[in-house]
């Protein structure tokens, strides 16, 4: 158990809300049967950065810094759209 425990939930649950807020064609569908592309992340880094402290010396304010590894994938051809990928030959 950390101070972060579910973190990761949070995280999707704001991606979703943000990709399915957009005005744009890409859409979060339950299914993953119905699904065109796939997005997976790992969080790799937590930092909480101190901003405002009070005269006990306690945090008042504070900055929290995700760091993830991100892979977009198209799953009708396998072609990685986005994050770690290796080159291509053509690309080297």
């Amino acid at each position: 158990t950390t101070p972060y425990r579910g973190i990761e939930a949070r995280l999707t649950e704001a991606v979703v809300q943000e990709l399915n807020a957009r005005r744009s064609p890409i859409r979060v569908v339950s299914d993953p049967g119905r699904a065109d592309t796939e997005l997976i992340g790992t969080i790799t880094t937590i930092q909480k950065i101190p901003l405002n402290r009070n005269f006990q010396n306690h945090n008042r304010e504070f900055d929290l810094v995700l760091t993830a590894e991100v892979v977009w994938r198209d799953l009708r051809t396998g072609t990685v759209l986005s994050g770690s990928r290796t080159p291509s030959p053509n690309e080297r």
